[in-house]
């Protein structure tokens, strides 16, 4: 779907999708209001699904991390200085002065 529409297109399908099971439940809900509930609790859940399950690698993470690490402590006296000459456009392609 993103490979052939873009984002505009994803954004436009899940938008649609969401409106149509919206109309679903308000119809089934008219007819049946029990089933029409349990079908709104039931996509509320499959749409959050994917925010809580990526939640939980991301907070794996944040709770196995190992605090005891030691940080990089870089001085400016020890970082090499490097001159880095320009480019110059000539007849035959770019060059170094």
């Amino acid at each position: 779907m993103i490979c052939e529409w873009g984002l505009p297109g994803a954004v436009g399908f899940k938008f649609s999708l969401m409106l149509f099971v919206i109309v679903l439940c308000e119809v089934i809900s008219r007819i049946r209001p029990r089933t029409g509930r349990a079908l709104a609790i039931a996509s509320v859940l499959v749409s959050a699904s994917p925010a809580v399950w990526s939640g939980v690698p991301l907070s794996r993470h944040a709770l196995d991390r190992d605090d005891a690490a030691p940080t990089a402590q870089v001085h400016m006296a020890e970082l090499p200085l490097h001159r880095v000459q320009p480019l110059v456009a000539s007849t035959d392609g770019l060059r170094r002065e």
